[in-house]
């Protein structure tokens, strides 16, 4: 079950290396939602560091693949909150306070004692055992722990180190974490701050400096051992009005790629929505609505619980009263943008998001709604949601691949065998069987026998044939003409017309024919 998710992201960067990302429906989780949102820093606080391109309107302008790979390593569970001081937190112990309703906040975001002897013991078994298994990820320990974290917050998101400093590594963590980009192979971002600018440096090379955008995705990796498996894709935001040098149609270019994405039958739509805002108004559910009417696959993300006005909440939204979606919502709570501004670390606004929801008056004391708030739980869920989405999808997906190894493998077939199972002796005799294989094949295509077996390798049914017919592997062709009997029809048709439509003296004067004829007769 671990290795589902990073098998589909391996499938997922072969075909887009291939530049065949659509080729195949992976099971996916795509992030749509309007500008200004939430998305950004709800990636980022699933990822628990700051890498992603900021600024006013529209930022994000190209599709990015976003694979989070859990990379535990030594040493990554002694000191598991990160602040380089040797007291371990599981990942949910720091919790318990808020399952019992307890409401206390110890003011400086530092780690909650729980006042109960059973969870001390309880708690002092979990960190025995995340010290015995030093190398076991992030994942198992919130699924394995001692039974009670799934329902809890979670601090395995957290970004490492205490300090601020979107950048930086610090803690444990220095060195275990790191971006890799499909656009440059085997090449290491150990700086967030590095792969922040790359991305913009990426998207201007497509884009250009203005606020157009363009379907191209970026495909990044990251390696943490704080992070869960995941794969999720971020569209650009949602816009109404085209400002500044944005192209007219820059509303119907945004909703055009959203819907190439979210039409996936096999993609988790995560639907991003201020709280602010009414929820009957949101731009992100009705367009998941548009290919999920029943909501089977949309999650609900709820953002910016903590600007709500005084006296009012999203409980009922959170409970699934108001639009039902089968996955139900989640609500979080973003780092403002007076703490982007002041650098608050991502580590520190997960800390503040848990103090706020701790110390709310509905949020913290509605046990049903444990499970539905924070970060950590959204994570949870949305690895789970796609560890088991992928189990469904995968018979499927396996009957496709095999049906297209097989087209494959029957083109392959065709030619002469690899290289590297040749002799040197022999492959001067495989070319020269090649080229007489080719020179027969276009032969035959000229005489009109119909083999189709002129195409290259890249594809069966388009392409093929002198002259880009649709002819099939083996029959001929029935979309349109092609090899001898197009070149038949251009000479016969199209030459012949246009040589008849030129007139014999065009752009000569009488004086000029004249004058040519009595030259002619000396």
């Amino acid at each position: 079950m671990e290795q589902l998710i990073p098998i589909a992201s391996k499938l997922q960067d072969v075909l887009g290396a291939l530049g065949q990302s659509t080729a195949l429906d992976l099971p996916q989780i795509v992030v749509v939602g309007g500008q200004s949102s939430g998305k950004s820093s709800v990636l980022e606080g699933i990822v628990g560091r700051s890498f992603l391109p900021r600024g006013h309107g529209i930022v994000t302008r190209r599709p990015l693949v976003l694979q989070l790979y859990n990379a535990a390593g030594p040493g990554a569970d002694d000191d598991d909150d990160g602040d380089g001081d040797g007291d371990d937190n599981d990942g949910g112990g720091e919790y318990d306070d808020y399952d019992d309703g307890n409401n206390s906040a110890d003011g400086g975001g530092s780690r909650s004692r729980s006042t109960s002897k059973s969870k001390k013991s309880r708690s002092k078994k979990s960190r025995s055992k995340s010290r015995d298994t030093a190398a076991r990820s992030i994942r198992e320990r919130d699924i394995h722990g001692d039974g009670r974290e799934n329902g809890n917050f979670g601090d395995s998101n957290v970004e490492g180190g205490s300090g601020h400093g979107n950048g930086s590594d610090s803690g444990t963590t220095a060195g275990l974490e790191w971006g890799e980009f499909l656009h440059l192979p085997g090449k290491r971002f150990t700086s967030f701050r590095d792969i922040r600018n790359e991305i913009s440096r990426d998207t201007d090379r497509l884009v250009g400096k203005n606020k157009g955008i363009n379907p191209t995705p970026i495909y990044l990796k990251i390696y943490s051992p704080r992070v869960l498996n995941l794969t999720l894709v971020d569209l650009p935001g949602i816009a109404k009005v085209a400002v500044g040098d944005q192209p007219e149609d820059i509303e119907e270019q945004i909703r055009t790629m959203c819907l190439q994405y979210i039409s996936n039958p096999n993609a988790i739509i995560l639907a991003v929505t201020c709280a602010t805002h009414d929820i009957a108004n949101s731009d992100a559910l009705k367009m998941a609505r548009t290919v999920d009417p029943n909501g089977d696959r949309t999650v609900g993300v709820l953002t910016k619980l903590d600007l709500m006005d005084p006296g009012t909440d999203a409980s009922d939204t959170l409970h699934n009263r108001v639009i039902p979606l089968r996955r139900g919502f989640v609500g979080v709570v973003n780092r403002g943008q007076m703490d982007v501004d002041s650098d608050l670390s991502i580590r520190d606004g997960l800390r503040k998001e848990m103090k706020f929801f701790r110390t709310h008056p509905v949020y913290g004391h509605d046990r049903s709604l444990a499970g539905k708030i924070g970060t950590a739980n959204l994570a949870r869920n949305l690895n789970g949601m796609l560890m088991h989405h992928i189990r469904e999808c995968l018979p499927e997906l396996k009957s496709r691949i095999g049906s297209m190894l097989g087209d494959v493998q029957s083109e392959l077939d065709v030619w002469a065998p690899p290289a590297d199972a040749t002799s040197r002796s022999t492959l001067g005799g495989a070319l020269l069987g090649l080229l007489s294989k080719f020179a027969a094949n276009f032969a035959s295509t000229i005489d009109g026998k119909g083999t189709g077996n002129l195409r290259g390798p890249g594809g069966s049914g388009g392409g093929g044939g002198v002259g880009g017919g649709g002819v099939g592997g083996g029959g001929v062709g029935t979309d349109e003409l092609y090899g001898g009997a197009r070149i038949s029809y251009i000479f016969s048709a199209i030459f012949a017309k246009s040589l008849m439509s030129v007139g014999p003296f065009d752009g000569l004067s009488d004086e000029e024919i004249r004058t040519t004829i009595c030259n002619a007769n000396g």
